[in-house]
């Protein structure tokens, strides 16, 4: 891992912040990039 912490996730098509959605796999967010899966750490339970 690089350590990389990329500011936004994608979701259905649509860029958001990491306090824009639920923590850990909850976020069914994608990196933009490379299409993996991201573990969010946002702010929200």
């Amino acid at each position: 891992m690089s350590g990389n912490m990329i500011p936004f996730g994608e979701r259905d098509g649509l860029l958001f912040q990491v306090d824009e959605v639920a923590n850990g796999l909850k976020s069914q967010c994608t990196c933009p990039e490379c299409q993996r899966v991201m573990r969010q750490k946002g702010i929200k339970p």
